[in-house]
């Protein structure tokens, strides 16, 4: 099996707009569950929700991977370096270890703290 190899940079504001463009894509009731979901008093601090959520953000973009695949892969493309094309090849491990490590960046972290306060 062959490793393709990337480093993920840091997320910065240009990549709001991917990102909306996938939770818009989702819809934003089931990103709401999530954060509802957790603890009001740990609500501030998304490390503190623990893999929990992380794993749910990531389980809601692959149910709904049909309706966002390309701002997915657009997105990817864009922190990895890697060409469009390039992701769409990854072998599923790959790419699901690819989409884990977007969601479990600092920069991804407290972008939902902020954001997560919306849905209180």
């Amino acid at each position: 099996m062959e490793t393709t190899t990337y480093e993920l940079r840091k997320l910065e504001a240009k990549d709001i707009a991917p990102m909306a463009s996938i939770i818009n894509r989702i819809g934003w009731k089931d990103f709401k569950k999530v954060f509802q979901s957790v603890e009001p008093e740990k609500a501030d601090d998304i490390t503190a929700m623990g893999m929990t959520v992380a794993f749910d953000i990531v389980g809601i973009v692959l149910a709904n991977y049909e309706w966002c695949q390309l701002d997915v892969f657009r997105l990817l493309s864009s922190l990895s370096g890697l060409e469009v094309k390039q992701i769409e090849s990854l072998s599923p491990a790959e790419f699901a270890e690819m989409v884990i490590a977007v969601v479990q960046k600092e920069e991804f972290k407290d972008f939902f703290t902020v954001v997560s306060t919306l849905f209180k």
